[in-house]
């Protein structure tokens, strides 16, 4: 005689083995469901993050660029101030011109930051000078009238325009400047002490394009 636990303990594991299946399936969905929600849980976090963290920076006139975060403010460890228009003005100065010192924009910009001059005066002398450098002696790079002394035409030559303009800041800061000589009007009494003796032409007119280069749109 076959007994009844003979008879139903073949079967157990057969329906332990079809219930299983579903309840594993059931599982491993839950599981991944779970793991994309908390993906996209966790990058919406970063993302709303990263926005808010972008948004500051906007309003700040001080961008700050960076691999690593730096300090606010600096850009590995140096500041971009965003608010220095000047080469930009230059730019657009220079174009509407036609002035052969497009392109010079950032000698100009360091020259006067460099020996501490209005940004606009060497500009402001090169076009009074020499219609901003389309009329000069053939490779001079001399766009300033610089060094031209009695009896001389063609003044100083330079060995490029970042030269010239680097020499002659250098000259109107120890020959002027230092010693006193710091307004457009004291400047044409050396400058060109005849204009200064008669009409005062030169000073009107590298005064004009001085306010004109300021005050330049962009």
């Amino acid at each position: 005689m076959i007994s009844l636990h003979h008879m139903s303990h073949p079967k157990i594991p057969s329906l332990l083995k079809l219930a299983v299946v579903p309840v594993w399936g059931f599982v491993t969905l839950s599981t991944v469901g779970l793991s994309v929600w908390l993906l996209n849980y966790s990058g919406r976090e970063t993302v709303q993050s990263f926005v808010q963290t972008a948004d500051a920076s906007v309003t700040d006139p001080v961008y700050n660029l960076f691999a690593a975060l730096p300090k606010r403010g600096e850009v590995l460890g140096q500041r971009v101030d965003l608010g220095d228009t000047r080469a930009l003005k230059l730019r657009k100065f220079f174009e509407f011109y036609r002035s052969p010192l497009v392109g010079q924009e950032p000698a100009f910009v360091a020259a006067a930051d460099k020996y501490q001059l209005p940004w606009s005066l060497l500009p402001a002398i090169a076009c009074k000078e020499s219609g901003c450098g389309r009329v000069i002696p053939v490779g001079s790079f001399n766009a300033f009238g610089w060094a031209v002394y009695s009896g001389q035409n063609s003044g100083a030559a330079f060995g490029s325009w970042e030269e010239a303009v680097d020499k002659v800041a250098n000259g109107l800061r120890k020959n002027y400047f230092d010693r006193g000589y710091d307004t457009v009007e004291k400047i044409e009494v050396l400058y060109t002490p005849q204009s200064a003796n008669s009409h005062g032409g030169w000073r009107d007119t590298v005064n004009h394009f001085k306010e004109e280069l300021e005050n330049w749109p962009l």
